[in-house]
Order: C-alpha cells, then structure tokens, then sequence
C-alpha cells in the first residue's frame, strides 16, 4: 500500500453512550476487537468510539457489551456501528496537520518548511503510522525528552517501543546522536519510521524492525538501553512491564505514555 493508498470499508465504527464511570468497563469489552479507541465527552454521558478493521461481528460485539453491563449491574447501552466514508487519509492528515513547535523540536510534515536555525527540526510524514506530534501523548514524551537533554546523561543507545511513525526515535537520535531501534509490531509502522528516518538523515543511527513487545530479536540484541520511550495504550505498557525493566539499564530512563 503507497502513500496515497485509501482506506475504504475496510474501518468501522462502533459507537456507545455510557457514564463516565462506566468508561473503563466498556472499553475493556471492546479493547480486543478495536484498532483504536476514544472517549470524550458528549451529550448523554460520555462517547465511546472504537474503530474496527473489518466488518465486525455484531453479535460478538453485543454480547462482549452485555457481559460489561451484567458485571455492572446496568442496561446495555445502544450500540452502534457504521462503516467509514471513503477517505484520503493522508490527503486530509496532511491538510489538518501544522507545524508545531514541542520544546528543542520543529516538527512539521513534508509540505511545510523547515526552520533554519534554533530548533531540531523534524519532518514527519506519519501516513497510516500513529505519531505526527500533534496529539497530547506525544507531545508529552517529546517535552519530557527536552527536559532530559537539559540535564547531563549519557544516552548512546536508546528503544523507541511501539514507534508509529518513529518521531521519538528521531527526536532522541537527533538530540543525542545515539543509536536508536524503533520498534512496532505494525508492518505499516516500521516502513513509515524507516522512510521518516532517511527523509531525516538520521537512517545509519534509527533501525527500525518489526517486533512483538520486547521478545524481537534486534530488541533483545541492543539492549541494554540508556533510554526507552514508549507511547501505547496503558494496558500494553502495563503488561510489557516486566520486558521493560529487562532491557533497561541499571540507570537508565523510561518515558512511559498512553
């Protein structure tokens, strides 16, 4: 798939009204059939979308939200689920995509200038990879790294856990100069990290490899790291812990977000 590839019914939608403190239950019953999942605020409660690759199976899916609401002792809500339009995601990403400044680091897409002077500048063409920094997760590991570079430390080998589109990895790589694996298990991902590392001239210091987790041969080979970033969902980063803690070194540092 090209860069300019589009992403027809292939994504559905699965929508839910639920109080607030029902959020965590009914993710939960949607967390394994979903690509992704938001919550915010909406009228009548709070807005659950899950975006689904495939058509769903609307029985499984009716009966994942029953048994969230028997355990509740409530009545399911409403489900529903509709596919998505037709759409040039990277046409519209780009359009809604500014270049914005995060500390040290301008990152902007291949469509905007980069800044001459006073910033390490990033350009990011996250695609169908998560990671163009404009989202609050991101932005928080990129402000997190600044403060790290504020202080003395050694950074000369470094994992990006879950790299999207590799804009952490190339954040650290052009702050400290180290050598930098970005992992994900995403095919998608890893391409796009390695594409972006080359646009950035950082390709001999990002390797960018498919992994599941921490368990990937090449993540287990560099380790240990003096920095690892990692910027999933918290129920991963929870349950990879335990990797985690293997491949960090005795004074290394994590940057945990999701």
């Amino acid at each position: 798939m090209n860069n300019a590839a589009k992403v027809r019914d292939e994504l559905w939608r699965v929508m839910l009204i639920v109080p607030k403190a029902h959020i965590a239950a009914f993710e939960a019953a949607l967390d394994d059939a979903a690509t992704a999942l938001t919550s915010f605020e909406a009228r009548g409660g709070w807005r659950i979308e899950a975006l689904v690759a495939g058509k769903p199976d609307v029985a499984a899916l009716e009966t994942r939200v029953m048994v969230a609401a028997a355990a509740l002792g409530v009545a399911p809500p409403q489900i529903a689920i509709e596919p998505l339009p037709e759409t040039d995601w990277v046409a519209a990403a780009r359009a809604g995509f500014p270049a914005i400044r995060v500390g040290r680091y301008h990152v902007h897409g291949s469509h905007l200038p980069a800044l001459s002077a006073g910033v390490i500048d990033l350009e990011i063409d996250a695609g169908l990879a998560f990671g163009s920094g404009e989202h609050e997760t991101t932005r928080g590991c990129l402000l997190a790294l600044d403060a790290l570079a504020r202080r003395p430390r050694r950074v000369a080998a470094a994992l990006d856990m879950g790299c999207g589109s590799g804009i952490l990895a190339l954040a650290i790589a052009r702050t400290w100069g180290a050598r930098v694996v970005a992992a994900d298990v995403d095919a998608v991902a890893v391409r796009t990290a390695r594409d972006n590392a080359r646009r950035n001239r950082v390709g001999n210091r990002v390797s960018a490899v498919r992994s599941d987790g921490y368990r990937g041969a090449t993540v287990r080979m560099r380790a240990p790291y003096d920095l690892v970033v990692a910027n999933i969902l918290a129920r991963p980063l929870i349950r990879m812990a335990p990797g985690l803690a293997r491949c960090l070194a005795a004074d290394g540092v994590a940057v945990l977000s999701g």
